[in-house]
């Protein structure tokens, strides 16, 4: 092992080892769902959750979504191409995307308890499902329960989605990096080849070709 291989290892536990242990892309901390599902997997089944949930809206709130669908079709687009290529950096977007998800979630929630639940209440009547009667403590407060309860369990599904694409895209920039450094040994490799051929073509030069002292001595 070279220096550079030393360093290389300390700093990414995935590079091989001297026992023998290396980049494993099928490991435990590659997976998700328990282990039964792998991170690639996951990031994809969580990209087909995103692409329904934004053509869902774009015909919920059409024509006004007319826009709004541009940034889905570039983080779906990113993310395709991310898993595609196996490149870590086009997977910001969809990280970015799910972030948005969980702040606007917990703002979302936030909001309702804080400041429509205690300062609003016939304004929380207003957003909630037509029909209710802000008269019934019951069904305001059920309904209340119910909106902050789904944002609470799309905030926890957005942050496990958070995680596991962090993973793949970790996965992602071990394989750049053990692809980046095998290209170096092999660079190496090569030069190492080359070089008692170019000694030994300098000697076969030499003795076609000898030097004027050599001619006098």
């Amino acid at each position: 092992m070279t220096s550079m291989d030393v360093e290389w290892n300390a700093g990414h536990p995935d590079y091989p080892s001297e026992n023998g242990c290396g980049f494993d892309e099928t490991s435990n901390k590659y997976r998700c769902a328990c282990g039964s599902c792998h991170v690639v997997d996951g990031v994809k089944i969580f990209l087909g959750i995103y692409v329904a949930a934004s053509v869902a809206g774009f015909f919920a709130f059409y024509p006004y979504s007319l826009f709004a669908i541009i940034l889905p079709i570039a983080f779906t687009t990113s993310t395709a191409q991310a898993i595609e290529r196996q490149d870590p950096v086009r997977l910001w977007p969809f990280l970015i995307a799910q972030g948005l998800v969980v702040l606007s979630s917990i703002a979302g929630a936030i909001t309702i308890i804080v400041l429509f639940a205690i300062f609003d209440k016939n304004l929380v009547d207003a957003l909630i499902y037509y029909g209710i009667n802000a008269s019934n403590p019951f069904a305001f407060f059920s309904a209340l329960t119910l909106i902050v309860l789904t944002l609470v369990v799309i905030t926890i599904i957005s942050i496990y989605s958070l995680i596991i694409t962090k993973n793949c895209q970790a996965l992602y920039q071990a394989k750049q990096m053990i692809a980046l450094e095998q290209e170096e040994l092999s660079k190496k490799s090569s030069a190492v080849e080359q070089t008692p051929h170019q000694n030994e073509d300098r000697s076969k030069r030499s003795a076609q070709h000898p030097t004027p002292s050599t001619r006098i001595n």
